[in-house]
Order: C-alpha cells, then structure tokens, then sequence
C-alpha cells in the first residue's frame, strides 16, 4: 500500500492536529488505519503511533510504512502499558490546536478531519464528533450509529454519544485531558472533556467505520456493564439509585444505537456517500 502524500506549506493560523493511534498486536488492519489517515483531505496533521510492546508484525510494518515522513511519530514503549497508558504517552507529546483518536482497527472517511473542523469554525465549538459505521473483520458495512446535533453534560451523564475514533477536542482552548487507566477509559475522558467545553457538535455525515471484532471488547457485553457501574459509583459518587437509573439508560441506548443495514458491502463503498446506507 502506498504512501503518496501531498505536503502542502500551511499557513500558521490552519490548526494542526495531533492523531493519536494506539496499536497492539495489531498487523491485521494497521495499514488500512494509517491509508485512512494519509488519505484525509487534510492535511495538516501530525500521527502519533505508540506500539505497545507488539509481539506480531506490528513493528515491521511501522518501520517499512512511511517511516521517513516528518509527520509521523513512533513511539515504541518497552513493556506493555495499556491502551489508556499509551494514548496518554502521545497526549503529552503533542503540540497541537486539537486531538483526535483513531485505533488500529478502525477506518477514518477521507473528509474526517476537514468536515469537522469546518463544523468547529462554523459554530465555535470546542469538541466534535460523527455518526459512524459498523465494520467487520473483512470490512463489510454491518450497521451504523446515528447521533444528536448537539450533545450535553447530562447527555454523557447517562450514556457516551461519542465514538472515540469520531471525536475531537480542542487542546488549545480546553487543556489536555489525560486518560485514567480504567475500563471504558474513553468514555470518561469525553465525560471531563465535554464538561469543561460545556456541548459538543456531531456532523451530520458518518465520517469514521467502527471495526466490531467477535473477540473485541464491544462484544462483553456483561464485562461493559461492570464497568459502566465501577464508573457511575467510584468515579462519579452516585448514589446507588442514580448509579441503577443511569445505567438503566445507558444499557438501553447500547441496546439501540446500532441501526443495521440492507446492503452489507465493503466499507469503501460508501466512503464518496452523504449520510447512511440503506
């Protein structure tokens, strides 16, 4: 897979984004991962690739892949730290206007980075997201998630209507937001991250495709509620009556979110397509 890039000289007002990309064990997609982020519109963005300790071939394929690019940092960490642990690595590394997340599984659409920042600009704001697809291991649309226009604190109170790989934040104007190493670590870093902006803005155009593995954490669906709980109490002090009407809601929005499709064909199919497929 090639590596053709156009680098352009970018003024100093156009904001620079920092692509956090954790990997391990992970040399079954991390091409497509990285073709999606060298295929973004635009252009001015620097990619962080932390290899978490891989055993695979994860490390060749970083060393062979566009290594000699200026825009692209490899972190190597010398002893497994997590996914958390490792995104916080980069996080701290970057010296950026914004921060947006991609794993090593999931695929961004070529208008990803453009399409939201033209949304922050249009509206001020300082997180963004998108709807996204649901993929399978051979890439085959399987179902989408739709979103609200504007999401709320009390939104992410109940439930996470951010995909990590679809959200972005503003580093500059809201400060660098660490992740805690727990489980579901992103959603409570969207939760702090949302509260200190106050709303975030969706895209109306699915702009990522969610890679759901039959092995992947989505699938523990008992293991996520655990989580879920452990959060609501320890992490937010709820009560135990909150803790059972906020999980209550965020157990049935995860039972709905995902909207299946009609026409499962491969993810490239729909990435020149405005909204969802039918």
């Amino acid at each position: 897979m090639g590596c053709s890039m156009d680098f352009n000289t970018h003024p100093s007002e156009t904001p620079l984004v920092a692509v956090i990309m954790p990997v391990f064990n992970g040399e079954k997609f991390l091409s497509e991962a990285l073709q999606s982020v060298f295929a973004q519109t635009y252009k001015h963005w620097h990619l962080f690739v932390i290899n978490d300790n891989s055993s695979d071939n994860t490390k060749n394929i970083l060393d062979n892949f566009c290594l000699d690019l200026q825009n692209i940092t490899i972190i190597e960490n010398r002893k497994n730290l997590g996914i958390a642990m490792s995104r916080n690595e980069a996080i701290i590394r970057a010296n950026s206007d914004w921060i947006a997340f991609l794993d090593a599984d999931d695929v961004w659409h070529p208008q990803k980075l453009m399409e939201q920042l033209d949304l922050a600009a249009n509206t001020g704001a300082s997180v963004v997201f998108s709807p996204y697809y649901i993929i399978n291991d051979n890439g085959i649309v399987t179902g989408h998630v739709s979103t609200k226009k504007v999401i709320s604190v009390q939104d992410m109170s109940h439930y996470n209507p951010i995909g990590n790989l679809t959200g972005m934040y503003n580093a500059k104007r809201l400060g660098k937001v660490l992740q805690s190493n727990i489980k579901h670590e992103d959603y409570l870093m969207w939760m702090q991250i949302v509260s200190k902006a106050g709303k975030a803005y969706s895209t109306s155009k699915p702009l990522a495709f969610y890679r759901k593995t039959s092995n992947g954490v989505s699938a523990q669906k008992a293991k996520t509620i655990r989580w879920q709980w452990s959060i609501y109490r320890e992490v937010f002090g709820y009560g135990t009556l909150k803790s059972m009407w906020s999980l209550s809601l965020y157990a049935l929005h995860n039972l709905t979110k995902i909207k299946s499709v009609n026409k499962p064909v491969h993810y490239s199919y729909f990435i020149n397509q405005v909204g969802f497929p039918k």
